[in-house]
């Protein structure tokens, strides 16, 4: 069975925005929104911003932002911080066992948060108490893979470089248990580090790449490797793996900029984790171009895949067809500002209407760091980066991906070890505020590769402008939880509004509707063995009409005996 978020037993857990890299879960649409994110460029601001301290002389980088419904956490160096979601204030600190790496992708399951170290181990945390449960083995290198995590087991890899682009390192399966070690995964012969690539699983086989350009399916809970299939003999997998379900493919990039489709429709039908390597499809970001380097994990929507990269001194986002992989258009942006972060989807204002509009964010790493985005849809064959927020103060280089809330709002961060909350705001706050204080800027990108012997009052919240339509906003604060054989649903609805809360038990399954007035909490009876998935929305009569709010995002709740 797949991670379900949240899976809740009989006490709630707050229901969570992104709670590892991009969402990625194996069952599609990681890196997708459906919350209604800001697009306004005269507005983009930040609420709150919050910058933590390095050592002297030492640079440190915040880990991926985990947002929950009241709170989020982040690590820096040592330290793992609690900040209210409201105005960034710090709650609560725990010190780690050991420094974060240039790449901290923390995954949270329930209410535990598994934090990857230098050194090449995991620890894991409990955030109701803060307090340390396990710490895994140290199996040595930097931990800058993303994390994966299915049925009680978390995958990761380690990058030790030896000279120039060459590496070693070890994939991995722990216990979430007791934090023990499942199984390791190297290949001598084709020796290679994971480094910012990482693994997603299938019906039940992982898949992973990593330096040496293969992938591999694995055993989930063996020392079993099923099929391999080398991708690329001559650059290096710097990317995540992306699950699409409309395709049943999974899609990476290279350091060329070589962008690859693995289909894995019919596999399970030969043997268990054949790679079918006849019908994998590759593509270039950018077509032609004389250099061009990419490390961003593509992100997939309605037919089309985007992804980063730099080509030609610029930075580039591209999209491109996601059955085919031919080019559709990429748009340029800034000299010497390279897209390593992972495009963000938001589908938030997409309808039948406007031809399934999306827009699409990323960061770029060169100074200033801020946040810029394309909108596209099923018909553009052309477009433009717009910038949405560029930070006041705290200006650095920034490979960070932008997570979202599900009211919308956007964090992320850059080399300041600042994290930025950006919605659409009347004054942001780093631009009323004193500056923000940061280590020296350096003229050039810091080096966050990996070594080659590794280590072992915050701004008052602006206030956001007048809707420009009269939407409501939608039920904030959702919880779920469920005893025996019932599932009770809560939240905060907006004043003089209803709510509309839709249920089915398949992914494609037909949603059913049930209008709630007054309350701010359904209890549903449940069926044994399903899947129960659920969504929210608001309404308010306007004379005649009813107006709609966008839906939350559709959770998922195991419905086991």
């Amino acid at each position: 069975m797949k991670k379900f978020l949240p899976l809740i037993l009989a006490s709630a857990l707050f229901l969570c925005s992104f709670t590892t890299f991009r969402q990625e879960t194996g069952e599609g649409y990681a890196g997708v929104t459906s919350a209604r994110t800001p697009t306004d460029t005269e507005r983009g601001g930040t609420i709150w911003t919050r910058t933590f301290p390095s050592a002297q002389g030492k640079y440190s980088y915040n880990s991926d932002p985990i947002l929950c419904d009241a709170m989020i956490y982040i690590a820096n160096d040592t330290t793992l911080y609690e900040l209210d979601k409201r105005d960034g204030t710090i709650r609560r600190t725990l010190p780690l066992t050991a420094r974060t790496d240039s790449v901290c992708h923390m995954l949270l399951e329930g209410d535990r948060l598994m934090i990857p170290l230098s050194g090449g181990r995991i620890q894991c945390v409990d955030i109701r108490t803060m307090t340390s449960l396990w710490q895994s083995k140290a199996l040595g290198g930097q931990s800058l893979s993303t994390l994966f995590y299915q049925d009680g087991y978390l995958y990761a890899g380690t990058v030790n470089m030896l000279s120039g682009t060459d590496s070693t390192g070890v994939f991995y399966c722990i216990d979430t248990r007791n934090g023990s070690t499942q199984w390791t995964y190297e290949d001598p012969e084709h020796p290679g580090g994971y480094y910012w690539s990482g693994a997603v699983s299938h019906k039940d086989i992982l898949y992973f790449a990593g330096d040496n350009g293969i992938l591999v399916s694995h055993s989930l809970t063996t020392d079993q490797v099923y099929d391999t299939a080398v991708l690329t003999d001559r650059a290096r997998i710097r990317s995540g793996l992306t699950f699409h379900q409309d395709t049943d493919s999974l899609y990476t990039a290279d350091t060329d900029g070589v962008i690859y489709r693995i289909p894995l429709s019919g596999s399970e039908y030969s043997f268990p984790g054949k790679i079918q390597k006849d019908e994998i499809l590759s593509g270039s970001a950018v077509p032609g171009a004389a250099f061009l380097n990419c490390t961003s994990t593509p992100s997939v929507w309605n037919g089309r895949l985007y992804v980063g990269s730099i080509a030609e001194g610029f930075g580039h986002l591209s999209v491109l067809d996601a059955e085919t992989l031919s080019l559709i258009y990429t748009v340029q942006g800034e000299r010497s500002a390279e897209i390593k972060s992972s495009p963000l989807i938001s589908t938030g204002y997409s309808s039948d209407e406007n031809h399934n509009r999306v827009h699409v964010y990323v960061s770029a790493n060169n100074i200033p760091g801020g946040i810029y985005y394309l909108t596209d849809d099923s018909t553009c064959t052309e477009g433009r980066l717009q910038t949405l927020y560029t930070p006041a103060a705290a200006r650095q280089f920034c490979m960070s991906s932008i997570a979202a809330d599900i009211d919308g709002t956007l964090y992320y961060s850059n080399d300041s070890n600042t994290l930025f909350a950006v919605s659409e705001v009347e004054k942001s706050s780093d631009r009323t505020d004193p500056p923000i204080p940061q280590s020296p800027v350096p003229t050039t990108a810091p080096d966050r590769s990996p070594s080659p012997a590794s280590p072992p009052t915050p701004a008052p919240k602006a206030k956001k402008p007048a809707a420009k339509t009269k939407k409501p906003q939608k039920p904030l604060r959702l919880r779920a939880a469920r005893k025996k054989k019932k599932v009770r649903i809560s939240w905060k609805k907006q004043k003089i509004t209803q709510t509309i809360l839709y249920i089915k038990y398949s992914k494609r399954g037909k949603w059913k509707k049930r209008i709630i007035r007054s309350k701010t909490s359904c209890t549903l009876s449940v069926k044994k063995k399903k899947v129960l998935y659920f969504r929210l929305r608001s309404r308010i009569r306007s004379g005649s009409k009813w107006i709609c709010s966008g839906y939350t995002n559709t959770y998922k709740i195991k419905c086991s005996s």
